[in-house]
């Protein structure tokens, strides 16, 4: 049995530690956002007033404040059109492009939130 000091392992330890940091902080930006897109916009769930899904891609975030986000899902959300209710989930105060899900109703399908847009409603024929 060989008896190593524990002053011995401390700079392997260190250096390890140090290249796991340098791994880390040089693919977070590759794993937090795998298409390659900035994150963006993200809502505050307390202005969120209501939502209407416009397609099986796309969902109206109305605010409080008159302001209307368009999320852009990053995946057909098949079931969406169909439902019409969805649930953000629960603990978060903020709601982050390409960072957080939502979840159909009643078939429990998982959509991605995508790039949040201004929006303007379409101004009809005079």
């Amino acid at each position: 049995m060989s008896y190593t000091p524990i002053d011995s392992l401390i700079p392997r330890g260190k250096a390890a530690f140090v290249a796991f940091a340098v791994f880390f902080a040089l693919a977070a930006p590759a794993l937090a956002d795998p298409a390659g897109q900035a994150s963006g916009v993200c809502i505050d769930a307390t202005d969120i007033d209501h939502t209407h899904v416009l397609n099986n891609r796309q969902v109206l975030f109305y605010m409080k404040d008159r302001k209307i986000w368009l999320n852009t899902l990053r995946n057909t959300c098949t079931t969406l059109p169909v439902q019409e209710a969805f649930v953000l989930p629960t603990g978060f105060s903020t709601f982050c492009a390409n960072a957080q899900s939502i979840t159909v109703l009643n078939t429990r399908q998982v959509c991605l939130l995508g790039e949040f847009t201004p929006y303007q409603k379409p101004v009809g024929p005079s």
